[in-house]
Parts: structure tokens; C-alpha cells; sequence
């Protein structure tokens, strides 16, 4: 890859975060707050749909027919999955505030590889 590739990957960042920049370091600070905020959304979100999922399960009745459907387990089960969801982006989340700078390199070289 040369230097023209990378700086057309650095002229998308830039478009992409709404700023100016002409070296990578300049982008780092935006990427990482892009980041903190889009997996901090995604933590909420999750835990949202997992608290309200789980208080269907715990408010609905098992069914007395083994042929119906069973909604009591299977929002029981939507529940735990969105919960690991949420732990997921939660450790992403830490990571880009533990070592922001890592992150961003990692981002940035992903970005330069789909391009």
C-alpha cells in the first residue's frame, strides 16, 4: 500500500468524523470518541431489550398444553442472548477506553484493508 492509498483511507475518516485532518494522529481523538459513544449506544440498547424481555418472562405463565408454544422460555432465552450482546459491545467499549490508541491503529488498518 502506498502513501496515496493511505491518506484517500484518511480522507474518508475524515469525512466520516466531520473534521479535518493531515496525519492519522489528527483523527485518533474523533475515531476513539466515534467509537465510545457507538458501543456505549449498543450497551444500552441491548440491556434495554434484555430487562424488558426478561420481564415478559417473568410475568407470563408456562402453558399448560406442551404444543403450544412456549413464549415464557423463549423470551427467557431472547433475554440471556441480548445480555451477552450487551457484555459483548460493554467490553468493546472498555477496550477503546483502556487503550484508545491501540484501538484506533486497529480501526484504522482495518479501514486501509477493506479498501
Amino acid at each position: 500500500m502506498n502513501s496515496n492509498e493511505i491518506n484517500e483511507v484518511i480522507d474518508k475518516l475524515c469525512e466520516k468524523l466531520g473534521i479535518a485532518a493531515s496525519r492519522i494522529s489528527d483523527i485518533v481523538p474523533s475515531i476513539v470518541k466515534m467509537k465510545i459513544t457507538d458501543s456505549i449506544g449498543c450497551v444500552i440498547i441491548f440491556l434495554i431489550l434484555s430487562v424488558v424481555l426478561f420481564c415478559i418472562h417473568c410475568k407470563m405463565e408456562k402453558p399448560e398444553d406442551l404444543f403450544k408454544t412456549n413464549w415464557k422460555r423463549i423470551a427467557g432465552i431472547a433475554s440471556l442472548l441480548f445480555f451477552i450482546i450487551a457484555m459483548f459491545f460493554a467490553v468493546d467499549t472498555v477496550e477503546w477506553i483502556v487503550a484508545p490508541e491501540a484501538k484506533a491503529i486497529e480501526y484504522v488498518v482495518n479501514m486501509i484493508q477493506r479498501s
